[in-house]
């Protein structure tokens, strides 16, 4: 996955900030099967002429970051958001379309925790 996000501080103290953010981007999912086979898998998908399958769709991002600045050098954050994919893709194979596939619109909530330390 890939996406460009934009957020404006709407808070800012000497140790504490927020924002929040948006975003655009796209995503996928390759998923490639390796079958020294004994088989299943209901028969490796009953004889499919591929073992690849696919999954890709764009992105809206949107979250919250906000940090605490313990010290000039040290940072500590969290940032918690939802990616949302704007199509819902059936996946693919390398022969063509899965029919009957789930249809994964790739993305959901997310957290991050992170420590940054800053070197001059």
């Amino acid at each position: 996955m890939g996406y460009l996000y934009a957020g404006y501080k709407i808070f800012n103290s000497p140790h504490f900030y927020f924002y929040p953010r948006v975003g655009f981007g796209a995503g996928g999912v390759d998923v490639k099967i390796d079958s020294e086979s004994n088989q299943s898998l209901n028969q490796f998908l009953s004889g499919n002429n591929s073992n690849e399958l696919s999954n890709g769709n764009f992105i809206f991002h949107s979250g919250l970051k906000f940090g605490f600045e313990l010290s000039e050098d040290f940072d500590f954050n969290f940032d918690v958001g939802y990616n949302l994919g704007l199509n819902k893709n059936k996946w693919n194979s390398g022969v063509g379309r899965v029919t009957e596939s789930v249809a994964d619109p790739i993305g959901g909530a997310f957290a991050q925790i992170a420590m940054v330390f800053a070197i001059y």
